[in-house]
């Protein structure tokens, strides 16, 4: 709870999810905004788990970093292979590459 207090980034986040929900007392259409906010719960609840939690070391984070590279690097491939018509199938869509 300490964290969570003295990190103002996180404070400003709930700040923001809690100004929504005071908006819903004024709105007419309560269940569109209901609906509103359950979309929007991941985005309050990542912040805090990510803010939180005990930070990585610098080890940890090139590791992360090493694998969404790799990641990056693989998808780009396929994605270019299946453009270029090396892979099987016709595409006249260039939506699925994407």
């Amino acid at each position: 709870m300490q964290r969570l207090k003295s990190n103002w980034g996180i404070l400003l986040i709930i700040s923001i999810v809690f100004v929504h929900l005071i908006g819903l007392v004024y709105s007419k259409n309560l269940s569109e905004g209901l609906e509103d906010i359950k979309i929007k719960l991941p985005l309050l609840i990542l912040p805090l788990i990510i803010g939180t939690s005990q930070s990585l070391k610098f080890k940890h984070i090139k590791i992360i970093l090493l694998f969404f590279t790799a990641g990056i690097v693989v998808s780009t491939l396929f994605s270019m292979s299946y453009f270029f018509g090396m892979s099987p199938g016709n595409i006249f869509n260039f939506a699925p590459v994407s």
